[in-house]
């Protein structure tokens, strides 16, 4: 018997070992396969499009993306609060269940924890409970379903919590680029070509060396953008208060004329009456006479 445990907890060890290291095989082969990122930018302000070009030639890949929680329903009455990504090419490429990919800006694809195959084909709509500044961002009111996929920044079933709702994402959607309605990135995805093991040393020390660099380049880019917006604030400001400079010479210019025409006319009046009383004076005289 007590061999019969020796051998049995020998066994669980040696199978959890194992397993260990053939699951961290696994997932680090899913990873590389659909370019899951290193870094994540973000900012609250935006990133500029251009921000992205910039930070490509200090890395393997570098894409800008958007997303944005939002509350939707379906037809069936269906609703909660969804995750809205846009769709990226060369980070985070997506696994594809069933269906086809978006080939407009009001076609989408969704989480397969959240909707199957026999959704596709359905409409999702943007719930009227919105705030307006959040439908804003959306390019579209309703997105038809084409697709269901798996996403590399969701490897469990847990979906986050969000400010909306209850506070629990209920899954997520992926739209083109064309489906939002913002000029600018809500993050920026950078990955490097390394064959570090996940979880070592290598890796996490590779990280510590570029995290200050990147951190940096964020900083710098979201200033950029910020110093950009407040210059064409103060632009649209002064073309303003030109504008109101200007309309207001011309205002006084024609209040000028306007009193001038009115002290004319006020001095034909008063030769008007000189000349009508001269007038009657002289009919007297000839009546007089």
């Amino acid at each position: 018997a007590i061999f019969a445990i020796v051998a049995l907890g020998v066994g669980f060890f040696a199978g959890l070992t194992v397993a260990k290291e053939a699951m961290l095989v696994t997932v680090k082969d899913y990873l590389n396969r659909h370019d899951f990122y290193d870094f994540r930018l973000i900012s609250t302000l935006g990133f500029d499009k251009e921000a992205a070009e910039k930070f490509e030639e200090n890395a393997d890949a570098v894409e800008g993306a958007v997303s944005f929680d939002i509350l939707y329903h379906m037809g069936d009455g269906n609703q909660g609060v969804i995750k809205a990504y846009s769709i990226t090419e060369e980070v985070n490429t997506l696994k594809l269940l069933s269906g086809r990919m978006p080939q407009s800006g009001d076609e989408c694809l969704v989480d397969s924890k959240l909707l199957g195959d026999s959704d596709v084909g359905s409409v999702l709509y943007l719930s009227e409970d919105n705030k307006e500044e959040d439908l804003e961002r959306f390019a579209h009111g309703a997105y038809t379903i084409v697709g269901v996929v798996q996403s590399p920044l969701y490897l469990q079933y847990e979906r986050g919590n969000t400010s909306l709702g209850t506070g629990k994402l209920d899954g997520f959607l992926y739209l083109p680029r064309d489906g939002f309605d913002v000029d600018y990135d809500t993050e920026i995805y950078v990955r490097f070509l390394q064959d570090y093991d996940l979880y070592s040393q290598e890796y996490a020390g590779f990280v510590d060396r570029e995290e200050p660099y990147w951190e940096q380049m964020a900083k710098e880019a979201a200033l950029g953008r910020y110093e950009r917006i407040v210059r064409e604030a103060e632009a649209e400001l002064a073309d303003a208060e030109k504008e109101f400079a200007e309309k207001k010479a011309e205002g006084e210019e024609e209040l000028a004329d306007a009193a001038q025409t009115l002290a004319d006319a006020k001095a034909e009046i008063l030769e008007g009456e000189q000349a009508l009383e001269d007038a009657k004076k002289e009919l007297a005289e000839g009546e007089q006479t």
